[in-house]
Formats: structure tokens, sequence, C-alpha cells
């Protein structure tokens, strides 16, 4: 894998002004979020573009164990983060497999936030041939029968209302 010097600075810059434009003032309100309640902290966290495959890789993961160990890391660097609602944007991994780690370690380590998967076109190459309503029900499924704690999975598409067919 090439060098990734321009993404290297602009994802240390962005990180850099999150993290001062962290302390946002919080609602006294409760929010809701397709009915589940986010209780008195009303806070929603967003991480996407995970991009797993390539931690891995530049991580030199040669085994099993390598990969549940990076995989941990992250998983715990956004749930320290992360309380009330989580949102999980796209592009998480464009590996199955991998994918399915990184939510049976979520499920694992988590016990406050409330998740939400946000699929995206990374999570739709390992399906060639299926329509997308297809590939969110196998995604559904997944998340469901690993973590109580992640209540929802969506894909947004620019079709709506229509299925469409990957080559």
């Amino acid at each position: 894998i090439g060098s990734f010097v321009n993404s290297e600075s602009n994802e240390y810059e962005s990180t850099i002004i999150l993290q001062e434009e962290k302390e946002l003032p919080t609602s006294e309100s409760v929010d809701r979020f397709n009915g589940v309640s986010l209780g008195q902290e009303s806070r929603i966290y967003y991480v996407s573009d995970i991009h797993l495959l390539h931690r891995l890789q530049n991580a030199h993961c040669v085994s099993n164990e390598d990969e549940i160990y990076v995989i941990e890391k992250i998983a715990d660097s956004i749930l320290s983060e992360s309380c009330g609602m989580l949102l999980i944007g796209g592009d998480v991994a464009s590996d199955y497999e991998i994918f399915k780690k990184f939510v049976k370690c979520l499920a694992q380590k988590n016990s406050t936030c409330k998740i939400v998967f946000i699929l995206g076109n990374h999570e739709l190459w390992p399906f060639p041939g299926k329509c997308v309503t297809e590939i969110a029900q196998i995604y559904r499924k997944t998340i469901k029968n690993t973590c109580k704690t992640i209540i929802h999975m969506l894909y947004c598409s620019h079709t709506e209302n229509r299925e469409e067919t990957r080559p």
C-alpha cells in the first residue's frame, strides 16, 4: 500500500478540530430517535469511514488474533469517546467477516451506548449480484443476533424506494 500522507495530515487536523469543539452544550429535554430515548445526556456521537481493512493492513496483521487485537483497540477508542447514542456511518469494512468481528467486539465492550449503523458503499462490496435490500437484511440479522445495544441499521441510497441489483 502506498503512502496516505495527505489523508493522514487531513485526519490529524480534523482530530484537533473535533477535540477542540467537543464540549458542546447538551439539551435539557429528552430527545428521541426512532422511539429510543437518549436519556439525560442527549449527545449523539458520529464516526464514519473506519476502513478496518486498511487499518489491519497497516498494522501488518497476520493472524486472527492480530486482527481481533487491532479491532478491539479501535472499538475501545470509539467507545471511550462516546455515550448516549453513537452513529457509525458507512465504510466500516469491505470484508463481511471483519465487519462481524467489529460488531461482536462492540457488543462485548459496550454497555451504555445506543448504536446505530448506517451502511456505506464498502459494506455492499462483499455481496455482488445481490440487491441493496437483501444486503441490508444480511447486516440487520448480524447486528440483531450479536448485540442488544445496537438498536438500528440503516442504508441510505440515492435510489430510495427502488431495489438495485449490483453487478
